[in-house]
């Protein structure tokens, strides 16, 4: 249980990261079900239940989230969203604030 909750606070962190960096959630909306369309077709591509490497892929529910790969991958991404989103981050003089009277 451990591992899918580690798994499931990465994605959580570069979700609000996307969020915190751009400002809208469209980034967000986008990776996540970029995510979940890869996991969906995943299984075109072969089996992917491996129980010997289970610490490497994930084994226990949600092996989905729950494997070292994945937590590499979903690292990688935050870095992207760093990388990609480091010159449109969004400052707090940017944002609107509300009339004073």
């Amino acid at each position: 249980m451990l591992p899918g909750f580690i798994g499931l606070l990465l994605v959580g962190v570069v979700l609000s990261f996307a969020v915190e960096r751009t400002g809208k959630l469209y980034l967000a909306i986008g990776l996540h079900c970029g995510w979940v369309f890869s996991l969906k077709i995943s299984s075109l591509f072969g089996d992917i239940n491996r129980q010997q490497l289970g610490w490497l892929f994930g084994a226990g529910n949600p092996k989905i989230v729950s494997g070292v790969a994945t937590w590499v991958a979903i690292l990688l991404t935050g870095a992207a969203v760093h990388y990609l989103t480091k010159n449109r981050a969004v400052r707090s003089s940017d944002l609107p604030h509300a009339a004073t009277a």
